[in-house]
């Protein structure tokens, strides 16, 4: 009889332990399937992270070249106002002139 009790108490002990680690597995089962959402959400916010710095980076690109276009068009309108600095200068001559001979006739 003993050693039937004795394989019966084993037996209560060996499903005692059995039953422990379920739990124990289950448990691992939820804090690895949490991670993995965890893991899930964190590589969803570094491809929309990528996303948005190469989107900056084209409009990075674009600012810069209107920016070079912009600064043509200013030395472009400088050009100009050099230009007709000159001519104005020119016309106000010829227009004294004009005006002094007007005056001799007066």
């Amino acid at each position: 009889m003993e050693e039937k009790e004795k394989i019966e108490s084993e037996a209560e002990q060996f499903e005692e332990e059995l039953e422990t680690l379920g739990k124990e597995l289950q448990e691992i089962h939820i804090t690895f399937a949490t991670d993995e959402q965890k893991l899930i959400a964190i590589e969803e916010n570094i491809t929309k992270l990528r996303e948005k710095i190469d989107k900056s980076k084209e409009e990075n690109e674009s600012i810069e070249k209107q920016k070079q276009e912009n600064l043509l068009k200013i030395e472009e309108i400088n050009k100009d106002i050099t230009t007709n600095s000159e001519n104005m200068e020119k016309l106000k001559i010829k227009f004294d002139r004009l005006t002094s001979h007007d005056i001799t006739f007066v």
